[in-house]
């Protein structure tokens, strides 16, 4: 297993994770949005699209997938999947860090 590699993906899934977060902020943070209060419903919809945002961002850019070019031997779609909720980890990381640095936590 070539790790320089998969280590060179997993920093690449985090700066798509930056992206995807973004993208889910800006559509959460319409004014019609903004108008419901946070419940778990509205928590459970921003999973949701960050989670579809993320596999198909995954499935229609194959080269974007942890495991390409690792010499790991793995079904394509184990890693499309894989690297899918390894991106809405990281996507969900960076939306709870943002949200304690606007709390002031």
């Amino acid at each position: 297993m070539k790790t320089e590699i998969l280590i060179g993906n997993i920093i690449q899934m985090f700066f798509m994770g930056l992206v995807l977060s973004a993208s889910i902020s800006a559509i959460f943070s319409i004014t019609a949005v903004k108008e419901i209060n946070r419940k778990r419903a509205v928590d459970t919809t921003r999973d949701v699209f960050t989670f579809l945002g993320a596999f198909f961002l995954c499935y229609f850019l194959p080269k974007i997938r942890i495991f390409t070019g690792t010499g790991v031997k793995l079904s394509p779609v184990y890693d499309l999947i894989i690297t899918s909720l390894v991106l809405a980890k990281f996507a969900d990381f960076i939306t709870d860090l943002f949200d304690r640095v606007k709390r002031g936590d």
